[in-house]
């Protein structure tokens, strides 16, 4: 990818047994404030970009449901299925590579 720059930042997974689900993001403060109500914290699971990439990322979309369950879809038509069924769109969580 010559003259193309761009960063990365991790995204951190952490997972909540109290309500079963696993949850995603980018944000240190986000992540320590899971931990601080119950997740656990289970580590980095790769790198996205905090800001999109011209023709090389997606947007990783972020739903939640009432009862603590959490979505992540690159996919809008699925996202506006989840919202349809209860889920509400928290925003973007990063942008994610669309090849390897």
């Amino acid at each position: 990818m010559s003259g193309t720059s761009f960063s990365t930042t991790p995204l951190y997974r952490l997972y909540s047994g109290s309500v079963n689900d696993h949850f995603y993001t980018i944000s240190a403060s986000e992540r320590d404030y899971a931990v601080s109500v119950g997740y656990i914290w289970e580590g980095d699971i790769g790198n996205c970009s905090p800001s999109p990439v011209s023709g090389q990322t997606t947007d990783l979309y972020r739903l939640v449901h009432p009862a603590g369950d959490h979505f992540y879809t690159i996919y809008a038509s699925e996202r506006d299925y989840a919202v349809s069924i209860g889920y509400t769109y928290e925003g973007i969580a990063c942008y994610v590579w669309t090849s390897p």
